[in-house]
Formats: structure tokens, sequence, C-alpha cells
């Protein structure tokens, strides 16, 4: 709702400030031109017009105007490569600013160990709880709650070793039976808050930054696509990686392995990445 207010404000202050009558698709092109101008990235122009597409939406429902914006055509973009994976250097540098002993570290280290040795989303993350930790045969398992599931689905994901040691060793500091996994590490009393999936994005963002790492291609979605092309470089079958990183549909896994021959090795890592 946030993001919403914020893009159709910027909506109704170029109206505004430029004096326009919205009376037809001409000028919600023009808005369209004018953020492709100021450089904005396509996922951000659509993002901008989907704001208002909505607002426009609403008002011919009550019968303020026609919907204008309806059949204005979103931003095309380039679904192979929007997120590109981490680089071994990359990925030393971010271990090395990882290295603390500190809660904070502990947590963060674990988010981005989830991601790049398990391939968990941030969704995934955010929706994490202990009781989800369970040990099936000798090995760590988590039930995950994947992306677009509801009433509580959820699915066995076994934990890399090196990822389990440091999974342990961060709940035994939480020192919590139960509840979320992620939560702020705030000094506001008692009061423990789960993070949201924009609250690790924007972790994680900051702890690439943090390392030096900034490049708009480069966010939390990256740590997946590293764990896929670890999988692909040790030579995983397309089925095997699709397991691994829970699509529903194989074409989801290709829009990865597609970009292989561009960022071939990316990563030149064992799959255990964090041992």
């Amino acid at each position: 709702l946030k993001a919403y207010k914020t893009n159709v404000g910027y909506f109704i202050d170029w109206v505004t400030q430029n004096s326009i009558v919205v009376t037809s698709k001409t000028q919600i092109l023009q808005y369209k031109q004018h953020l492709l101008d100021q450089g904005k990235r396509p996922s951000t122009v659509n993002a901008y017009l989907t704001a208002v597409r909505r607002l426009f939406e609403y008002m011919e429902s009550e019968g303020i105007c026609q919907n204008v914006a309806k059949y204005v055509k979103s931003v095309k973009t380039d679904k192979n490569y929007k997120k590109i994976p981490l680089n071994s250097e990359q990925w030393l540098d971010l271990r090395r600013s990882l290295s603390g002993d500190d809660m904070l570290s502990r947590r963060d280290l674990l988010m981005i160990a989830l991601g790049i040795g398990n391939g968990l989303r941030t969704v995934e993350m955010a929706r994490l709880d202990i009781e989800d930790i369970q040990e099936v045969n000798g090995r760590t398992v988590a039930m995950i709650e994947g992306k677009g599931s509801t009433g509580g689905d959820k699915k066995p994901v076994i934990l890399q070793e090196s990822v389990t040691v440091l999974l342990r060793e961060y709940i035994t500091l939480i020192s919590r039976p139960t509840g979320a996994i992620f939560t702020n590490l705030s000094n506001n009393g008692d009061k423990i808050t789960r993070l949201t999936t924009a609250g690790i994005r924007y972790t994680i963002k900051k702890r690439f930054k943090d390392a030096g790492i900034d490049n708009p291609m480069i966010t939390s979605h990256s740590l997946r696509h590293t764990h896929a092309m670890q999988l692909l470089d040790a030579g995983a079958t397309v089925e095997k990686i699709q397991q691994s990183m829970r699509h529903n549909s194989i074409e989801s896994t290709m829009i990865y392995l597609k970009s292989r021959d561009l960022y071939k090795n990316p990563a030149s890592l064992m799959i255990d990445v964090l041992a």
C-alpha cells in the first residue's frame, strides 16, 4: 500500500507540475516516456504504470472518469538477465565482511547462506520458523512455505551441512524455542518482530554494499541465481536444478540456465560454499 501511494503521488506530481489534463491514453503515454527519460529501469517504470492503471481502474468503478490507462503497455524487460550471480571474488568479499561474532552478523550470514547454499527465496526466509527445522534420517530439513503457497502448505528442503551449522549456532544464540528465525534485533524491550520479505531484501542489499558490491543487477535474488549456477557447474541435470530451486515449471529454471554463457563459471565454488 505504501509503494502504491508513493507511485500514485509521483504521477499526480507530474500532472500538477506540468499542468496536464488527463483526457486520454496520450497523456499516460507521455508519462511513460517521462519515466524512461528519467533513466528509470524498466521494472521501475512498470511499477509506476501499474499504480496509474489501478488508480484509473478505481476512478472508473466510481464513475469519475474512463480508464484511459487500461491499454497502456508495460515496458518490455529481458527476463533472462535481470539479475546476475555473484562471482568468487564478490563471495569472498561478502564472507569476510560477515566474519563478526555479533548476533547481527550471524543472522545476516545465515540469510545469505540459505540463499546461496539452498536457493531459498526471501519470502521463504521471512516465513521460516524455528519449529520448521526438523531432523529426518540424520539430516536437517527445513519445512519451507514457498512463494504462492496458501494455508501453510510446506515442502521439505534438506539443508547443506555447513548451512545447518550456521543455523544451529544462530538458533542457540537467540535462545528462543519457537517463533520466527529472522527478526529485528532492536533493543525495543522484549518485543520481537518478524522481518518482512522487504526487510530481508533490504538487509541483504545493504550487506552487499558494505562488502563493496554495488551493482543494480546484484540483489537478494542473485543468491538463488548463484545457487543455480553452482549446481549447473557441478554437473546437475536441469531436472535436479528445478527440484532444488522448487520451480513448478522447468521453463522458470531455463531462464537461469540460458544466462550461463554470459556468466561462465560465475562463482568457481564448490556446492558447499560455506564450508
